[in-house]
């Protein structure tokens, strides 16, 4: 595997953003539930990233996934606009390696990681996004590796706003494309309700020397509610359906047969209920159901695949404030998997997982938090996950930080058994392996947030990741395939395996500015990423070290009472690749810029006339390799809300 170098130049660029913060503000107040202990962002000992669900209509993002795509710290490895589909990675990780949450339930789906991306929550029901940059492992259990994603919808939001409000978005741009949002939200003292829909189709862009355009037709639809049942009890529930179907060409295969065709429905439930014993101490319980249909089609001469699977997630935790500098949580979670599949078989596995956290703060300058999590699952046993970290008030305007920890993830179905219940396997496909053993990791990363002023802050982090027995699709010849009766020893396949070790190094450097004028509001981040991976053998390995070794992203927004005006942009270096068959490559870089803007004519009405521009300068790119992602795109819209 090749290990990708870094100039000094750029190392000296990234560690300058950290130091040349000239403003004083105070750090991340905000509490951060994903903690589980609801302590505040600059307590954490990690990078954590806050983002107010009210500002997403103003960002030039077509879906969540693309909104994601332009953050700091995370790569969105696009196969297309629209939210059609993603693979969604954090400092290095594989897309399987990142756990998404809605309100505290898992939205990674047992069959596969490509599915992370499909979040069944429309955007005008976000509350806020809580981002954990690093591992995780210890209060989540498996997949919480490269970093956690959390949304909090409104409905499981506590909010003092009283009355109604609502949105609503239409959008018609290129390719006839359409899309709708609309959201409402009514709170009084005791009960919240709020609905959501979004909906995107379009013809698709056509990629060069192609006949196959990549059209798409995806809906949305959520409703929540939550109610007040006694002063210190609370309700709340969600249910959403997101359907999604469009051209999946070259987005799994380089094989010129691929005309392959998906549609992906998932059915998402939760419910929550959260009791207040008194001021120190509380019970909160979780539940989420959710089940997915993936059918997929690889040629019209082929059958098709059809997959169901169903996951169950229930957790509950008691938190107690002992003192002011004190904090316990401790509970337990079960998760029971299971897939239907004339592709994968059918099969069932179940695991739980016990945890403890504590936060303890020894003075007013140390924040220590500590975490122990005893998971269990039939492909590893029984495993003891432990994490620490701290937080200290060096300066008035400096903190330090760091962070150690275990992390582990078990097989998804697909990499245990894709293509093992066909009768037989055509040379090149993927093929998997029951016998796959456990990923396991140690993560390290220390980091700077400096704040010197009212407007400007910056964070540095620097972190390694050390993995065992990862799990990757690698070419094997199929003599050296061991238990399987439907492929051609003298082929080679995309076969699942344990790929030996990885050590990840990285850097993340972020500047952020915001000041407030009497014209309006000025907002702008800037971030740099880089990676360094280093193995032990060459392994032509399928989505290991896939990541960019140098990553860039930047955003800004000027703010006005009748005008905004947005962008985002990214640069992205990584290795290229070909694939000559089918006449695509991945090139060594590329920049792609996003603009919004929104003009409201008259105080009159709450209308507002949009303008978006996606990837302004028409760069010719792909994150995948295959799936070229498409040129320039436009889309004008109205916009109203109260």
């Amino acid at each position: 595997m090749k290990t990708q170098r870094i100039s000094p130049f750029v190392l000296i660029v990234a560690m300058g953003l950290a130091l040349i913060a000239k403003a004083q503000h105070q750090l991340d107040s905000v509490v951060v539930t994903a903690s589980r202990l609801n302590v505040q962002a600059r307590q954490m000992g990690q990078h954590v990233t806050v983002l107010e669900g009210a500002a997403l209509h103003r960002i030039p993002a077509t879906s969540l996934d693309d909104l994601l795509r332009y953050l700091p710290g995370i790569e969105v490895q696009s196969r297309g606009l629209f939210g059609t589909q993603a693979d969604i990675t954090m400092r290095g990780s594989t897309f399987n390696q990142v756990l998404v949450l809605i309100d505290g339930v898992r939205v990674n789906d047992p069959l596969t990681g490509h599915f992370n991306g499909y979040m069944p929550v429309t955007m005008a029901e976000i509350e806020r996004i809580e981002i954990i940059h690093g591992a995780s492992s210890a209060i989540y259990g498996t997949e919480a590796v490269g970093g956690v994603i959390h949304i909090i919808t409104k409905a499981f939001a506590r909010s003092q706003r009283k009355g109604l409000g609502a949105q609503a978005e239409l959008q018609y741009g290129r390719h006839h494309t359409a899309t709708g949002s609309a959201g409402i939200d009514w709170q009084t003292d005791n009960l919240r309700l709020v609905a959501g829909w979004q909906h995107a189709r379009s013809d698709g862009h056509l990629p060069k020397g192609d006949s196959l355009p990549y059209d798409f037709n995806l809906t949305t639809v959520a409703a929540g509610m939550g109610a007040q049942l006694a002063p210190n009890v609370r309700l709340s529930l969600r249910s959403a359906l997101d359907m999604r179907d469009f051209n999946a060409r070259f987005f799994y295969t380089r094989s010129t047969y691929d005309r392959s065709r998906e549609q992906v429905h998932r059915w998402f439930n939760q419910a929550a209920l959260q009791w207040q014993h008194n001021d120190r101490q509380e019970t909160q319980l979780v539940a989420g159901y959710q089940t997915t249909t993936d059918s997929f089609l690889f040629h019209p001469a082929f059958p098709g695949n059809q997959h169901t699977t169903r996951q169950l997630d229930l957790k509950g935790w008691h938190r107690i404030e002992a003192s002011e500098a004190l904090r316990f949580t401790f509970g337990g979670q079960y998760l029971g998997k299971r897939i239907e599949s004339n592709d994968r078989g059918n099969h069932r596995t179940g695991q739980w997982g016990l945890f403890a956290l504590t936060h303890v703060q020894p003075s007013g300058k140390w924040d220590l938090q500590g975490g122990l999590r005893l998971e269990h699952e039939a492909s590893f046993g029984t495993e003891l996950v432990p994490q620490l970290s701290f937080s200290w008030r060096a300066l008035p305007t400096l903190r330090l930080r760091g962070f150690a920890g275990r992390s582990i993830r078990a097989a998804d179905f697909t990499e245990r058994y894709i293509s093992t219940n066909l009768p037989t396997l055509s040379p090149g496909r993927n093929l998997g392996n029951p016998e796959l053993l456990a990923e396991r990791s140690w993560n390290f990363e220390l980091g700077a947030d400096a704040v010197l002023g009212t407007t400007l802050s910056a964070h540095l982090t620097a972190w390694y990741r050390n993995g065992t027995n990862l799990i990757d699709f690698a070419l094997t010849e199929g003599s050296q395939i061991p238990n399987a009766n439907n492929i051609d020893p003298s082929g080679t396949y995309f076969y699942a395996r344990n790929i030996a070790s990885l050590q990840t190094t990285g850097i993340e450097a972020e500047l952020r500015y915001r000041k407030t004028l009497e014209a309006g509001t000025l907002e702008a981040t800037a971030a740099y990423r880089w990676l360094n991976f280093a193995s032990e053998g060459d392994v032509a390995s399928k989505y290991i070290a896939n990541s960019a070794g140098h990553l860039f992203t930047a955003s800004g927004q000027w703010t006005s009472s009748r005008f905004s005006l947005s962008a985002n942009g990214l640069y992205k270096q990584r290795t290229a690749e070909a694939a000559e068959a089918i006449n695509r490559e991945l090139p060594a870089s590329y920049m792609v810029w996003n603009l919004k803007a929104a003009v409201t004519p008259t105080t009159r009405l709450p209308l507002q006339v949009t303008f978006t521009l996606l990837n302004a300068f028409d760069e010719q790119y792909a994150d995948i390799l295959g799936a070229d992602m498409p040129g320039r795109w436009w889309l004008v819209g109205i916009r109203t809300s109260f």
